[in-house]
């Protein structure tokens, strides 16, 4: 988990650094990064609640981070660049 942990933050910076240009190129960019940090952030959580055991399968739907990393799979696998918020 800390690898995730250290690649989102390493993401963050990315973004820090991309929205200070103008290029419109680095606007794309930035979008596809925040993208990656949303799928980081929802698998980092639903990881710590299954492989930490805090909270047991029906707990985890009433967060509702179940659901989340089940959307964000799936519109992964679509091919799609929406964020998910």
């Amino acid at each position: 988990m800390a690898d995730l942990v250290n690649e989102i933050k390493l993401k963050s910076n990315i973004v820090k650094l991309l929205t200070r240009s103008s290029d419109p190129e680095s606007k794309q960019t930035v979008l596809k990064f925040q993208e990656m940090i949303v799928t980081d952030v929802v698998n980092l959580a639903y990881k710590d609640v299954i492989e930490n055991n805090h909270r047991d399968l029906e707990q985890l739907d009433t967060l509702g981070i179940s659901k989340l990393y089940e959307l964000e799979k799936a519109r992964l696998q679509s091919g799609s660049f929406a964020i998910a918020c």
